[in-house]
């Protein structure tokens, strides 16, 4: 079968899978009162409203991916009725019926693109990240109905979906069912890999950016065996330092720490695996060592995002009542990050208590 063919057979499979992962995410807010959509979830952090919103601001990214391949002046205007982004401070975001409509809006407009347009490589895997954000959302809603008491709403039914009953991931989907021909083979790429060694190098930076998007979806397993591949193409500090990261969220502190150590010994100047120990120091009450890796984690020369160890240093000093040198932190964690509300907030509630004192 022509490839064009087998596109257009997938045609009807995208659009269902669309309209399936849209209505399980709207259906999850049934029955659910604005108080305590606006509340923040104990485990998952913000609140359902603020995961709705994030959904359409993930939306809006992903359609916005579709202007190059398919050069649409339909997307281009899409942004029209999208949020430009989602604030973390709840008393910012927009109502709930504006969020809804922004959600409804977009996947109108995506299903339109579907009937429409050529089902490029490119906008097939837009197509499947909008699946995949909507059940990423959808996971935190759920565990937000779990704790509200509201019952369980069981997983859509998919032919393109596995369900992970692992460590309560979201669903994951059979890349196959998806899978168009590939490209044609540019001759002139093949000039650009002038070694193995370069190209073991792109695999394993390939492989992290992997691990990073599962990690974000709440599939440490998933993220943990991308971060190993990419430590067989490469052996790395990040590498390193990632595996230790997912092993400490599966409750693995003791080969966590070693990672990390390893990474250290790696990468001196990676500054990741230095904060990471402090946090591991901390779960065992180890407030001395703590400080000396948060410090260490300071000074070196590679780290992103830099404030990191600036913030736990400061929220360790509050914990200790030790407040001028938590405010010093957070100071220092500002004028790394001045954009963030939440270090800006904390730095004015300890100069107003300080001055009260």
């Amino acid at each position: 079968m022509e490839s064009s063919e087998a596109r257009q057979e997938l045609r009807p499979v995208v659009q269902r899978e669309l309209r399936r992962a849209r209505r399980h995410l709207l259906g999850l807010i049934e029955g659910v009162s604005e108080t305590d959509l606006e509340r923040p979830a104990r485990r998952a952090g913000a609140s359902m409203k603020w995961h709705l919103g994030h959904a359409a601001f993930l939306e809006r990214q992903h359609l916005a991916r579709l202007v190059g391949p398919l050069d649409s002046d339909v997307v281009r205007g899409c942004a029209q009725f999208l949020p430009q982004g989602v604030d973390e401070r709840e008393g910012d975001l927009p109502l709930l019926m504006e969020i809804l409509g922004w959600l409804r809006a977009s996947r109108r407009l995506t299903e339109m693109l579907v009937a429409n347009l050529a089902l490029e490589p490119r906008a097939l895997d837009v197509f499947r990240d909008m699946v995949d954000a909507d059940h990423a959302q959808a996971r935190y809603l759920r565990l937000r109905r779990s704790e509200m008491g509201l019952p369980a709403l069981a997983e859509p039914e998919s032919p393109l979906l596995l369900i992970d009953t692992d460590c309560e991931a979201p669903p994951r989907h059979h890349l196959d069912a998806w899978a168009c021909d590939a490209p044609p083979r540019d001759e002139t790429a093949l000039a650009e890999i002038v070694s193995l060694e370069d190209h073991r190098h792109s695999r394993a930076l390939d492989a992290l950016d992997r691990g990073h998007r599962l990690a974000g979806t709440g599939d440490p397993r998933g993220a943990l065996r991308c971060f190993e591949e990419s430590a067989g193409w490469e052996a790395s500090a990040d590498a390193l330092t990632y595996q230790a990261w997912m092993h400490s969220l599966l409750g693995q502190g003791d080969r966590a720490e070693r990672l990390c150590l390893r990474a250290i010994e790696m990468d001196p100047e990676f500054g990741n695996p230095y904060n990471d120990l402090g946090t591991l120091c901390l779960q065992r009450r180890d407030v001395d060592a703590a400080i000396s890796w948060f410090e260490r984690a300071k000074r070196a020369r590679r780290y992103e995002p830099r404030h990191f160890p600036f913030v736990n240093l400061g929220r360790l000093y509050l914990a200790l009542g030790r407040p001028r040198e938590a405010l010093t932190e957070f100071e220092g964690a500002f004028a790394l990050s001045p954009g963030s509300e939440d270090i800006r907030g904390a730095i004015e509630r300890l100069r107003r208590e300080l001055s009260e004192a």
